[in-house]
């Protein structure tokens, strides 16, 4: 069923949402990752707007406009990182190639990375929120934690993808790249914050 304003969308977002939509390397799902956790901040933004004045208030508010503003940043980043990677990708095999895939893999790999570590300092002003923010926005700390969290799991993921891929190509080499174990530690520490998020919003949702 399509209503008459379908057509006439004023929303920013939707060129974006167009460009995500098409089937073009960039942007794509990192960025759709990085703008997600950027509207999770937003909503955490405008609920920690609302709470009791104060240092935590302010620390929550001041977190969710760096998280917000950064992510969209790092949105921008990953899509050019993506592009470069597939170019990497389509080159004629041999020993330029594998280089390129190489560095292509580790810098989707660190802006993933970037993205999924903008959640981990995120559940203590979140927690916070569900229990000293305005009641009548719970729903509204339910929406921002599983929100960051879809975000921060999606980058996450992504960058344990490449980390696969970025071994395979170091092993083809012959040299193995120890320089990757602390960026699996990195996938790890945000997979540990995204469960955090969810369960705050878990434990909120179940007193609604």
């Amino acid at each position: 069923m399509t209503h008459p304003e379908d057509d006439a969308s004023t929303s920013h977002l939707a060129p974006w949402l167009e460009r995500l939509a098409a089937p073009e390397p960039a942007p794509g799902g990192g960025a759709a990752a990085a703008v997600t956790l950027a509207i999770g901040a937003a909503v955490l933004g405008m609920t920690a707007g609302y709470a009791p004045a104060g240092p935590d208030r302010t620390r929550a508010l001041d977190l969710a406009a760096e998280t917000r503003q950064r992510a969209l940043v790092l949105a921008d980043r990953d899509a050019a990182a993506s592009a470069a990677l597939v170019a990497a990708f389509r080159l004629p095999d041999g020993a330029a190639a594998t280089a390129a895939r190489a560095e292509a893999l580790r810098e989707a790999t660190v802006t993933s990375l970037d993205v999924a570590g903008l959640g981990v300092p995120l559940p203590g002003p979140l927690a916070w929120l569900a229990e000293h923010g305005e009641p009548m926005l719970a729903p509204d700390v339910v929406v921002a934690g599983h929100t960051l969290a879809a975000g921060v799991r999606s980058a996450a993921v992504t960058a344990r993808s490449n980390l696969t891929a970025a071994t395979t190509v170091a092993v083809a080499e012959g040299s193995p790249d120890e320089t990757l174990a602390p960026l699996r530690a990195r996938v790890a520490a945000a997979i540990l914050a995204a469960d955090a998020l969810d369960a705050i919003a878990r434990g909120v949702a179940s007193a609604l």
